[in-house]
């Protein structure tokens, strides 16, 4: 999607760029601190958001709900496994982990990059 020298408003291309990205809501909300962040601090302090558990050294179990618009592949691994292979087995994926990640959010970056004034 190009928005240089558009004369859509910021949240009119945000909205048309998540439709082209086929998503069936996008919604904006107010940047203010809500009231609840005190709770929501804590909730997170007790380690009880994210699904990335394998990072924080979290035993939690953690899960996620994706919705695929194309065929995938899921490899489910689960961390005490990772922690029995070889030290040179680990840094591998932990390089291949890190270099999907890395992808995803230049990714991201250049989608957002979009919008800057």
């Amino acid at each position: 999607m190009n928005t240089h020298g558009s004369s859509l408003s910021l949240r009119e291309q945000v909205l048309a760029l998540s439709r082209e990205l086929g998503f069936d809501i996008c919604r904006f909300a107010h940047a203010a601190t809500p009231a609840h962040a005190g709770a929501f601090r804590d909730w997170l302090d007790q380690g009880a958001g994210g699904e990335m558990a394998y990072l924080s050294g979290d035993r939690a179990r953690r899960s996620a709900s994706i919705i695929s618009v194309s065929e995938v592949q899921l490899l489910k691994i689960q961390a005490t496994h990772l922690e029995s292979l070889s030290e040179g087995c680990q840094l591998r994926f932990n390089r291949e982990f890190l270099r999907t990640l890395i992808e995803r959010l230049t990714w991201t970056s250049s989608v957002l990059a979009q919008f800057r004034r």
